[in-house]
């Protein structure tokens, strides 16, 4: 498999990962990251540039697509994978 056809295949990982209905590790991951950093809901909001209530619902396990999941991520000085991998 050439590298290419590898970055493919594992973009479409991540992708099912961030949209997979009932996928808690993520949305737990990012609730206890945010805990941890004693941010409230309208901090991080305010961080990513999204609402209190998108937030709110991806917490509460809404699909998460993948370029919010990576820009969630990112506040978090984190990668998807490094959330997916990291043990509460």
């Amino acid at each position: 498999m050439s590298p290419m056809e590898k970055a493919s295949e594992a973009k479409t990982r991540l992708a099912h990962k961030a949209s997979a209905p009932g996928n808690t590790i993520f949305v737990c991951r990012v609730r206890e990251l945010r805990n941890e950093l004693n941010l409230s809901l309208r901090e991080v909001a305010l961080i990513l540039h999204m609402s209190a209530a998108n937030i709110h619902r991806i917490e509460r396990g809404s699909d998460v697509p993948l370029s919010t999941a990576r820009r969630i991520a990112a506040a978090f000085g984190k990668t998807v994978d490094e959330i997916w991998s990291d043990k509460p």
